[in-house]
């Protein structure tokens, strides 16, 4: 694996996996809200007037983007771990 002009071996990044693992509590929140927007859809699909039809919508809209900012925090997370594993090999190596 190469990352910055710094070869990582294997091993490296296979030591470090299971800090990559999603928490338990991200997952259980990100179904559970992914769930209040299909509710919203469905809201907003049977709507007999503007308001309920407007809510529906919004609904799904801010779950889409908690659920964004959820992969976010992972992909973020990723690469903090990245960021010192390089930093602990350039202290080992230096």
């Amino acid at each position: 694996m190469k990352t910055g002009g710094t070869l990582v071996s294997p091993s490296e990044v296979i030591a470090r996996v299971s800090d990559i693992v999603v928490s338990p509590g991200d997952i259980v929140v990100g179904v559970f809200v992914a769930a209040l927007g299909m509710v919203g859809l469905v809201m907003a699909a049977g709507a007999l007037d503007q308001e309920i039809y407007i809510f529906g919508l919004s609904l799904f809209a801010f779950t889409a983007a908690f659920n964004w900012g959820l992969v976010l925090k992972g992909f973020r997370r990723g690469e903090a771990l990245q960021a010192e594993l390089l930093r602990a090999r350039a202290g080992r190596d230096g």
